[in-house]
C-alpha cells in the first residue's frame, strides 16, 4: 500500500525516558491504497509494566482485502516481558526501507543528528517522515509509523535499543532494504554485556530484518565495524583508505560549521556542513551515499546536507545578548560524545570557556573512569568546569589534578546560580549531560536569569 521508502534510524536510549501517554494511541489512522481506513484504539496504558491492548476497526470488509498486508506485533515492555498483544502494523510493499543504528559518540554526537540529515538530503526530492521527538522505542516506532499516509515518499526512523533484542523486534516491524550503523560506543552499556561487542552484537540484530538485495551503510572508520562481513551490498563511510565513501579536504569554520569532500563510486561532492565538530562528516557522507543510492543528483544531495538544521538539544547554538554564546548539547551524553563536545568548545574564540558536563548514565562499571576521563579532556578545553550530579565528583576531581577550575554542583538550582553570577559578556558555554540530568531546564531558567538574555 505505500509506493515510498522509508529510513529507520536506530539508537541506544532508554525507553525510562518516553512519556508516551495513552491518548497518542487513540484513533492513529491507517491509509490504505484501496481507500479503505483502519483506527488504531487504545484501551489501557502501555508504560510502565501495564498491558496495551490495540484493537483494529475496519471500514466494511475491505480491510479484510489487505489483510496479507498486516501482522501481528506483541509489544513487550521492558518492565514487563509477558505485555498482551499490542498492535496491528502494516507491512510495506513495493518501497525501499532502511534502518539507521547511531549512539551519542566522539564520531556521530547523537542519533538524531544522523537521522535529521539523511531527511534534510532526502527531503531535497521527497515528502520525508521522520521520528519526532523521542518517539524511537516499541510505543513510539509504531506511532510514528501509524502517520504515514499515501503522500509520504521517504520515512525516516530511529530505534532506540538498551537491551539485547530490541532492535531485532523494531527492525522486524519496519523490515528495512537500507541498513545503516553508525558507530559502537558505549551508551547502555551495563545493559548489554558490559563490552563493545556485546553492544555490536545488539546493533548486528538490524540486519536480521534486512531485505534480501539490501544495502548497509557503515562506519568505514570504526574498528569494530570494519570487522564485519556481510551478506548485502556494503558501503563504508570515513576517511580511512579502506573506505568506499571516503571523506577528503576538511576545511573547518568555527562554529559555523566545516566543509569536505565526499567521493563515492560515481562523484565527487563538495559539501557545506552548517554544523561544527569533524564528526559531522559521518551523517554527511552517509546521507550523501544514501540519497546517491536512492536517485538523488549532485545539487540535491548538496543543497540537502547544506539545509541541515539540528532539533531539540542537539549541538544546538543560542546566541544571547552581550556576545554570550550558548552550545546546548543536553540531548545525552556518554564518554566519546563529551570528548567530541569539549574539543568544538576549545575550538571557539571567546577569551573564557565554560564547560557545563553533568552525570553520564548507564555505564556500569565504566562509569568512574569515563568520568574521569572527561574530567581531563575538559580540562584541555575549558577555562572553567561546572561538573554537575553525584557521578561528577569522579570528573571535577580529575579536572582539579590537571589544574582547572572547577566547581562541583549537586543539584540544579545551584548550577543555575553559579552560572548567573560567573557567565559574562563574551562567554561561550557548553552544556552537556545524560538527558535524565534535565540539564536543558538548567538552562531554561538560566536563561530567564541573566540580564539582558
Amino acid at each position: 500500500w505505500l509506493m515510498g521508502d522509508v529510513v529507520s534510524v536506530t539508537s541506544t536510549m532508554s525507553i525510562a525516558n518516553h512519556n508516551i501517554e495513552t491518548e497518542d494511541l487513540t484513533a492513529s489512522l491507517l491509509r490504505f491504497a484501496n481507500g479503505a481506513t483502519a483506527t488504531f484504539v487504545s484501551t489501557a496504558c502501555a508504560y510502565p509494566g501495564i498491558s496495551t491492548e490495540i484493537c483494529l476497526y475496519g471500514t466494511g470488509g475491505t480491510v479484510e482485502a489487505d489483510a496479507d498486508c498486516l501482522k501481528t506485533w506483541k509489544m513487550k515492555d521492558s518492565a514487563d516481558e509477558d505485555a498482551e498483544e499490542a498492535a496491528m502494523l502494516a507491512r510495506y510493499g513495493g518501497g525501499n526501507l532502511a534502518a539507521l543504528s547511531a549512539e551519542p559518540n566522539r564520531l556521530f554526537g547523537h542519533a538524531h543528528v544522523v537521522e535529521d540529515m539523511i531527511a534534510a538530503v532526502l527531503g531535497t526530492r521527497f515528502r520525508v517522515l521522520k521520528t519526532e521527538g523521542n518517539f524511537n522505542n516499541n510505543i513510539g516506532l509504531p506511532l510514528t509509523i501509524l502517520r504515514l499516509d499515501r503522500t509520504v515518499q521517504v520515512c525516516v526512523l530511529e530505534m532506540g535499543m538498551n537491551h539485547f533484542g530490541e532492535i531485532d523486534y523494531l527492525t522486524r516491524i519496519v523490515s528495512p532494504n537500507v541498513a545503516v550503523i553508525t558507530n559502537i560506543g558505549d551508551a547502555h552499556i551495563e545493559n548489554l554485556g558490559g563490552t563493545r561487542q556485546g553492544i555490536l552484537q545488539a546493533k548486528c540484530e538490524i540486519f536480521d530484518h534486512l531485505r534480501p538485495g539490501g544495502l548497509a551503510v557503515l562506519c568505514g572508520d570504526d574498528p569494530l565495524l570494519n570487522g564485519l562481513t556481510l551478506p548485502f551490498e556494503t558501503l563504508r563511510c570515513g576517511k580511512g583508505e579502506s573506505c568506499n565513501v571516503r571523506v577528503t579536504d576538511i576545511v573547518r569554520r568555527g562554529i559555523d560549521g566545516l566543509d569536505c569532500t565526499v567521493t563515492t563510486s560515481r562523484r565527487s561532492y563538495r559539501l557545506a556542513i552548517p554544523s561544527p565538530g569533524d564528526y559531522m562528516i559521518y551523517p554527511a557522507s552517509m546521507a550523501a551515499a544514501i540519497g546517491e543510492y536512492l536517485g538523488l543528483s549532485e545539487q540535491e544531495i548538496v543543497e540537502g546536507v547544506a539545509a541541515y538544521v539540528s532539533t531539540g538539544s542537539r549541538m544546538r547554538r543560542i546566541r544571547l545578548p552581550e556576545d554570550r554564546l550558548i552550545i546546548d548539547d543536553c540531548y545525552n551524553a556518554n564518554p566519546q560524545s563529551m570528548r567530541a563536545a569539549v574539543d568544538i568548545l576549545s575550538k571557539q574564540a571567546s577569551t573564557y570557556r565554560i564547560a557545563v558536563l553533568g552525570d553520564m548514565l548507564e555505564l556500569g562499571a565504566a562509569s568512574e573512569p569515563g568520568h574521569r576521563q572527561t574530567g581531563k579532556w575538559a580540562a584541555d578545553a575549558a577555562d572553567l568546569l561546572v561538573a554537575y550530579g553525584p557521578l561528577s565528583a569522579a570528573m571535577a576531581e580529575a579536572a582539579r589534578q590537571k589544574g582547572l577550575q572547577t566547581i562541583h554542583c549537586q543539584a540544579a538550582e545551584e548550577v543555575v546560580e553559579y552560572l548567573r553570577q560567573n557567565v559574562r559578556p563574551g562567554d561561550v558555554v557548553l552544556a552537556k549531560a545524560s538527558h535524565a540530568m534535565k540539564l536543558d531546564d538548567v538552562l531554561k531558567q538560566l536563561y530567564a536569569a541573566l540580564p539582558n538574555a
